[in-house]
């Protein structure tokens, strides 16, 4: 929560044999409530192979922001999103 690049969720993970239970939305509200309770984004990054992933954060308000290619694995990108109330400065 502090630096210039506020709100950044590194990683959320689930178990496979959780996945599509309802559980890594769960978690997204969890820190989405506390990081909009003192910042105004959110933001995280995808990788490209990772579409169930992407999806769920389109469906819950994420926009694509960018994306950075190469980052992780060679031939894939990392898509950054965020999702906000407004700027930091209003």
């Amino acid at each position: 929560m502090q630096g210039s690049f506020t709100g950044y969720i590194k990683r959320i993970c689930i178990h496979p044999d959780w996945s599509g239970k309802g559980i890594g939305t769960k978690l997204m509200r969890f820190a989405e409530d506390r990081i909009f309770s003192v910042k105004p984004n959110v933001f995280l990054c995808v990788s490209s192979f990772n579409l169930k992933a992407k999806e769920l954060y389109l469906k819950l308000g994420y926009e694509v922001i960018g994306e950075i290619k190469d980052y992780i694995v060679s031939g894939y990108s990392e898509i950054v999103l965020r999702k906000t109330k407004g700027p930091i400065h209003s």
